[in-house]
């Protein structure tokens, strides 16, 4: 009879005595204006129940009515009457609606588990509703309150229920949790990710900077969190915002399918290539095994939206390291030991990690280069790059897209000009400065040289010194590599010498001869990026430098260059243009010429060109009576050059004499006749 009563009582609060009693005073505060009749004044009074000022006696007898609701759905006439089809087609209710005798607790949650195939927006609505009560208090979940009664109890009995403070108190302790507890949680954590609305204290916290920043965002599909998290760090996000936004992201770093973007874009994918990773039983997370799969295999990802995805992951991860579940556990103690002030966020814990690699444990160690190899890849993962040289970027390489170190690759052959800033300079210059101890942070070097590593170098790799072996190592067998990974290792050749510095590890063997033949006269060089590589080209490609081809110089460049010691003669040799079609136009350019001097040669035995030491044209050369005629021929032109000049200046005629013959149309004729 009380059952049926409060039935009855659902629609209006006036027929609710011990309710309308409690809450009289909270109407007419909060609800004055709101007409009786269809549960309206319910709602109002259930929707301002968190507000300051709202009495703690209405309030509790709110929440016990809520309560209630949650465990039977007929208390409440609204989802009744919205969603009475849905009721019986989706969830197989047999029952009556109107019987004491037909109770079934499981329709709410049945609508919740189909809420997106749910078709009627008054039954949608009211699903929300209930999935918002229930990310914010434990005893408006009836499975999550049943599963885990006993566990509240035993871990969370001090925690007021409320703003999901018992849910996160079970969460902290969810390696002590039943089993059914453990499952049940887990899979409300993971409904709970897909909707601002079911993430109550980030709701709460971040309320002004949502209307600040994400107002015109739809709810729903984690669009409004994924704009909280873009927005973060902006000076106007309060600290308890940034703070909930965080906590997130930890949350969704310890097992995919608490991302619920990644999870959704990336199912196909996970199944195909990460589908043993993880085997994830009884609510225990995967401990970030998914995301790492995602991360090594990302080449392998066929969606583009999973791409982007795992990207936005990477970028999580490389600005806190608390969000590489699997780094944080290998570089706990290291944290605590090296960097125990440093705020994290920013990336500002894994550069004071790297400032003190050789104090690292071994696994902390390899967790950090594995993540530098990864920034490698793409400058949106390098938070130092994008926070110093934003304007260079803008500036230099607004067009070039991101990825395969394109846009790094932009900046460091930019960085010598004129308007490039110093605090980027640096910032690059240090970058390229550490990738020369590992070829693993040369992204297109790593792709093009990997079979060439594996095959001939392959102990150096192992060994993980970072002490540039492995670029020692293909320097040596240079002649037997393939092209492509020829040029791209005199590519990084040619970037260690454009950033020159005393006993960089790839450059060292040169240090004496920039210090004798470079920096003697002009000791400033250095300060400026490239002018070391190009003394050291130059001295080089001298006419007469002591070649394998050409071992005999002459003149005083010949014997400057001599004194280029073979251990950096070829390192200079490898080097490559940092601007790889610009050489290679510019050789087509000259095929013919040296096709021609190379056919000179073989008639007449004179050596018309300087060779590398693989007989490869890269200079012209002119000896004894080839320099002769070759002098007389460049009087002769710059005399005739001379001569053409003055005439066409002096208006002089050359010889040919013409007459100029001008037809014009006579004007017609006035007088009439034809």
């Amino acid at each position: 009879q009380l059952f049926r009563q409060e039935m009855e009582n659902a629609d209006d609060i006036r027929l609710s005595v011990r309710l309308f009693s409690h809450c009289v005073k909270d109407k007419r505060k909060f609800c004055a204006n709101m007409p009786p009749g269809q549960a309206r004044v319910k709602d109002c009074l259930e929707a301002n129940r968190n507000e300051e000022g709202f009495s703690a006696e209405c309030k509790e007898e709110i929440d016990s009515m809520i309560e209630r609701r949650v465990h039977d759905f007929r208390l409440d006439s609204r989802l009744r009457t919205a969603c009475e089809a849905d009721i019986y087609s989706m969830c197989a209710f047999f029952g009556d609606l109107d019987s004491v005798e037909s109770d079934d607790s499981s329709v709410i949650r049945c609508l919740q588990d189909y809420a997106q195939e749910i078709t009627n927006p008054s039954c949608k609505q009211q699903v929300k509703k209930y999935q918002e009560l229930a990310s914010e208090d434990i005893r408006f979940d009836a499975p999550l309150a049943d599963a885990c009664y006993e566990d509240r109890r035993s871990f969370c009995s001090a925690v007021p229920p409320g703003s999901a403070r018992v849910i996160r108190c079970l969460m902290k302790m969810r390696e002590k949790l039943s089993v059914s507890c453990r499952a049940t949680l887990f899979d409300e954590e993971v409904r709970f990710s897909q909707n601002i609305d079911f993430q109550f204290p980030m709701k709460q916290a971040c309320a002004k900077e949502i209307k600040l920043y994400c107002k015109d965002i739809p709810h729903g599909e984690a669009r409004v969190i994924r704009c909280l998290q873009d927005n973060k760090s902006q000076k106007d996000f309060s600290k308890e915002c940034k703070e909930e936004v965080r906590s997130y992201e930890n949350e969704a770093a310890s097992d995919y399918r608490l991302n619920y973007r990644l999870a959704k874009s990336c199912k196909a994918d996970i199944d195909a290539l990460c589908a043993s990773s993880c085997k994830s039983d009884e609510g225990q997370v995967c401990g970030g095994a998914v995301l790492r799969c995602l991360t090594e295999r990302r080449d392998e990802i066929k969606s583009d939206a999973c791409k982007q995805e795992v990207v936005y992951f990477e970028k999580m991860e490389v600005t806190d390291f608390r969000n590489d579940v699997i780094l944080a556990a290998a570089c706990r103690a290291d944290v605590e030991k090296h960097c125990p002030d440093v705020e994290p966020g920013e990336g500002r814990v894994h550069e004071c990690l790297r400032g003190k690699r050789d104090q690292l444990s071994d696994s902390c160690r390899k967790e950090e280069l594995f993540l530098e190899e990864l920034e490698a890849e793409n400058v949106e993962l390098r938070p130092g790059i994008l926070r110093l040289c934003k304007d260079e970027r803008s500036m230099f390489c607004k067009d070039v897209v991101p990825g395969s170190a394109r846009v790094f690759r932009c900046l460091a052959e930019k960085m010598g000009d004129a308007d490039f800033g110093e605090t980027c300079r640096q910032e690059l210059f240090s970058k390229l400065q550490r990738r020369q101890a590992n070829w693993r942070l040369d992204p297109p070097l790593r792709k093009a040289c990997k079979e060439a590593v594996r095959d001939k170098c392959d102990a150096f790799d192992k060994q993980a010194q970072e002490k540039g072996a492995v670029y020692k190592c293909l320097m040596t067998v240079y002649e037997d590599l393939p092209e492509g990974c020829q040029k791209e290792l005199g590519r990084a050749l040619h970037m260690a010498l454009f950033v020159w510095a005393p006993n960089a590890l790839l450059t060292a063997e040169c240090d004496q001869d920039v210090m004798s033949l470079c920096l003697d006269k002009r000791p400033n060089m250095a300060k400026s990026p490239g002018a070391v590589g190009q003394c050291l080209a130059e001295l080089l490609d001298s006419p007469g430098t002591k070649r394998v081809a050409d071992p005999v110089g002459t003149g005083a460049a010949a014997a400057k260059a001599r004194q280029l010691s073979d251990k950096c003669r070829a390192i200079v040799d490898i080097a490559e243009p940092p601007n790889m079609k610009q050489a290679f136009d510019a050789s087509l350019s000259v095929v013919l010429l040296q096709s021609q001097l190379s056919a000179v040669e073989g008639a007449t035995g004179l050596t018309m060109m300087a060779r590398d030491r693989f007989g490869q044209p890269r200079a012209v050369t002119l000896t004894g009576w080839t320099a002769v005629l070759g002098m007389a021929a460049m009087v002769v032109l710059v005399l005739f050059g001379a001569s053409f000049a003055y005439r066409k200046y002096r208006g002089i005629p050359d010889g040919k004499s013409y007459d100029l013959v001008v037809k014009q149309k006579h004007p017609p004729s006035h007088s009439g006749k034809d």
